[in-house]
């Protein structure tokens, strides 16, 4: 069915008409997502491969209430999408498809589907006069990146800098860097960055932590590898990226003591600040230092994790580092 066909399907009806074009899209994919329920009170004459003529009552009250439409509009509707509605992918399915048009076609153009961009598009520096005129970041720098999840593998794509041409901040999407010190946000984000081209998704590192914690047999060694292998028999392509696509014991680590860190200045309704210029291995050191003696001096149920600089043998997860 094409678009001219599905509206003029609408405009004749009094209640249709002036229905909103996302409440539109949202019937069509909360049918799709029922179509099984839809089929089940058929008889047993009626073909799969078709969409039913009507629906159950059940399913007519169900879409009724969601989208505020008396039963005689719900069928009007279900009559005008329903060959649409039988034709959508599932999800799975729609995932793929959408891979594959970004890979073959965004990809040249510098176009991924998990872009990540800085969550300001304004200075929010309160002493710079770009914020105080509210003039838009324009001046950007896009990288490369990996961005390791828990249940849709790795992704290839790019993160975004916006800079401020007149206080010289530059937005990253974790943090804000300005003289030489780089300044994490107060909301705790989706994607944790944990070297200078990969991210890892924060219901990863909570997987992690949750194997590290409650398993103690299980180090950050054989979190890293445990995911490697199961990422190894995905039918995932590469697209030539200049990564490998292998997460390392480091940036496990790394990923715990950053959540930790920003957990705990959350908590304290402060942000983390720490070196921008500084190796990996030694930019979160002095932080966790002072993290611990804060413990130590003050008392705390909430135990913390070893300094940062310790060895791989010497590091510790102890319970409730969050």
């Amino acid at each position: 069915m094409d678009v001219i066909s599905l509206l003029s399907g609408l405009c004749d009806d009094p209640e249709l008409a002036g229905l909103p074009y996302l409440s539109l899209m949202r019937f069509i994919y909360t049918a799709s997502l029922i179509k099984d329920d839809i089929l089940l009170p058929q008889p047993h004459t009626v073909s799969t491969s078709l969409a039913p003529h009507c629906l159950p009552p059940s399913i007519t009250e169900f879409l009724g209430e969601s989208f505020g439409l008396s039963q005689r509009a719900v069928c009007v509707l279900w009559h005008t999408v329903k060959d649409v509605v039988w034709t959508i992918p599932s999800k799975g399915e729609e995932q793929e498809i959408m891979e594959t048009i970004f890979r073959h076609h965004g990809q040249p153009h510098g176009i991924a589907a998990h872009v990540l961009y800085p969550p300001m598009k304004m200075c929010v520096n309160p002493e710079c006069l770009a914020h105080q005129k509210q003039t838009l970041l324009k001046k950007e720098e896009a990288r490369c990146i990996l961005i390791f999840t828990q249940s849709d593998g790795v992704h290839c794509t790019w993160t975004v800098h916006l800079r401020c041409k007149l206080c010289n901040t530059n937005y990253h999407y974790n943090y804000g860097v300005h003289q030489g010190s780089r300044t994490y946000y107060a909301a705790i984000p989706k994607y944790i960055q944990v070297a200078e081209h990969q991210f890892v998704e924060l219901a990863l590192v909570m997987h992690w932590m949750d194997l590290m914690r409650v398993q103690c047999v299980v180090s950050a060694t054989n979190c890293a590898r445990l995911y490697n292998e199961a990422q190894a028999r995905r039918n995932t392509l590469t697209h030539d990226w200049p990564f490998k696509m292998s997460v390392t014991t480091e940036e496990v680590w790394d990923a715990f003591i950053i959540l930790a860190l920003l957990d705990d200045h959350q908590r304290q309704g402060t942000r983390l600040c720490v070196p921008h210029g500084n190796n990996q291995s030694d930019r979160f050191t002095a932080a966790m230092q002072a993290r611990n003696e804060k413990i130590i001096t003050h008392g705390n149920v909430r135990r913390c994790l070893s300094p940062h600089n310790k060895t791989q043998s010497q590091r510790s997860v102890l319970p409730g580092a969050l």
